[in-house]
């Protein structure tokens, strides 16, 4: 700010100097007066400018105007100190007070005067005294208004801006924010208004071509949903039957096995009572059918057939539904599956062996857990009998834990082939001959189980046969 106002100060004492000595070269004046150089003085006096000198080579004050103001005793004598050599030298020197408030210019005259004109001693010197601290005052004010000019023409200019961009930019994006939220509600989607071809008009073309897609989806998706609802209804619906078929073969196949269990239990019974039958007759032949004797034949006869009667009444009971899950001995509910295909097992010599802890509770459907239990047992038999093994076993275990019990089938019948072992719960899939099994016996197992006790059904095999394991969840 300094360096701007003695840069202009020096072009004004310049070209003040060189006015006053165009005066002093007017061919038509042979003296020249003071009131000229005071007339010229007064288009110099301004605001800043307080006063102007005109002196000799001396320093002594030949023509002034104005008023002093503020010069310090220091700045005073600096000037009275600088003036000879100003007006010796013929150069230009600016002269700053140590509180930089008056700033006096020094510029030689160099027109050396003719006798009988203003002065007869040779050239002098301006003396231009100036208020700094006016000047800077100005300045800051004229910056000031600079300012709040500019702020202004920036304020007018952002205002528009942000009109513009408002308009153009923030009002459609914000359209597309509340479309996209009426999207996200699943909502019927507006289309948006394109009021400009620029690159934000192609994209809202675009975002409408987008919701028009959308749109279209929604409703063949919503004709999808209504149509695969009824779709998997029947499905479903024919998933039930199925499966209320294929269990109903389940039992009819289980009964046809049990069946065979019952002829095989009954066969040493009924050739017990058709021994009776013949000894009463020689007896009676002989003259040996005493009332002792007969009553005794009688007695025996009815245990034989109260046998077979209870024989009968179990394999009933495991046909019927079960209508609620119960607590019951795990121990027990095995024995009781076993006991009637036990005489197959028999007559096979097959070696049983059950490894399960006598207080073992599990909470099930008995009978549904009984029928797993043959489905298992008779798998484990089939496979001895087709490999052929001369000393079949088959090993039933139970484990339990705080979350569940598990019940283990194993046999020693050679195992499961690695690229059936996948498909072995498949329905209608069996490894048997044909006419020797239906393929449902582990199908219907693996559903009862996942589905009627949340468990699971698993398989694998050991160095000797196959494993299969039945998880049940400890409630």
């Amino acid at each position: 700010m300094q360096s701007n106002f003695q840069t202009m100060l020096q072009s004004d004492g310049n070209r003040l100097s060189a006015q006053i000595e165009q005066i002093l070269r007017m061919p038509n004046n042979t003296i020249v007066k003071k009131q000229d150089i005071k007339r010229l003085f007064s288009l110099y006096l301004t605001g800043s400018t307080s006063r102007l000198t005109l002196r000799d080579k001396n320093g002594k004050e030949i023509v002034s105007s104005g008023l002093d103001q503020a010069s310090d005793n220091h700045m005073t004598s600096e000037i009275d100190k600088t003036i000879k050599k100003v007006s010796h030298s013929g150069s230009n020197i600016v002269l700053v007070n140590k509180n930089d408030r008056i700033i006096n210019g020094l510029f030689s005259v160099r027109m050396p005067p003719k006798a009988g004109e203003l002065r007869h001693d040779g050239y002098g010197t301006i003396d231009i005294e100036v208020s700094y601290s006016s000047a800077l005052e100005k300045e800051y004010s004229n910056a000031y208004k600079s300012i709040i000019l500019r702020l202004f023409a920036v304020s007018v200019l952002a205002a528009a801006i942000i009109f513009f961009i408002r308009k153009r930019v923030i009002v459609p994006v914000a359209r597309m924010v509340d479309t996209i939220k009426i999207i996200a509600k699943g909502e019927e989607t507006p289309r948006m208004d394109v009021e400009v071809q620029d690159e934000l008009g192609k994209i809202a073309i675009s975002f409408n071509e987008m919701v028009e897609s959308l749109n279209r989806q929604k409703h063949e998706l919503e004709e999808y949903k209504n149509n695969l609802e009824n779709r998997v209804a029947q499905e479903i619906s024919k998933r039930h039957e199925q499966e209320g078929i294929m269990l109903q073969q389940s039992r009819l196949a289980g009964m046809g096995e049990l069946i065979g269990n019952i002829a095989h239990q009954w066969r040493q019974p009924l050739n017990v009572l058709g021994l009776m039958i013949v000894n009463i007759e020689d007896a009676y032949n002989y003259g040996e059918l005493t009332k002792e004797r007969l009553e005794k034949a009688v007695q025996e006869a009815s245990e034989v057939i109260q046998k077979m009667s209870k024989t009968i009444d179990d394999f009933r009971s495991f046909f019927e539904p079960d209508k609620d899950k119960i607590s019951f001995n795990l121990l027990d509910a095995v024995n009781d599956s076993l006991s009637l295909v036990k005489s197959i097992f028999t007559q096979e010599h097959i070696e049983v062996t059950v490894e399960i802890d006598p207080s073992l509770e599990l909470f099930a459907y008995k009978n549904e857990f009984s029928q797993i239990m043959i489905n298992l047992f008779e798998n484990a038999r089939d496979a001895i009998i087709e490999r052929k093994i001369t000393n079949g076993k088959i090993g039933i275990i139970a484990l339990s834990s705080k979350e569940e019990i598990t019940v283990s089938v194993k046999d020693n019948g050679g195992g499961i082939e690695d690229k059936i072992l996948q498909r072995i719960f498949e329905p209608y899939f069996s490894t048997k001959e044909e006419g020797k099994g239906s393929g449902i016996g582990l199908y219907m197992s693996k559903t009862i189980i996942e589905e009627h006790h949340q468990g699971k059904l698993t398989v694998r095999n050991n160095e000797s046969g196959a494993i299969f394991t039945a998880t049940f969840p400890v409630v």
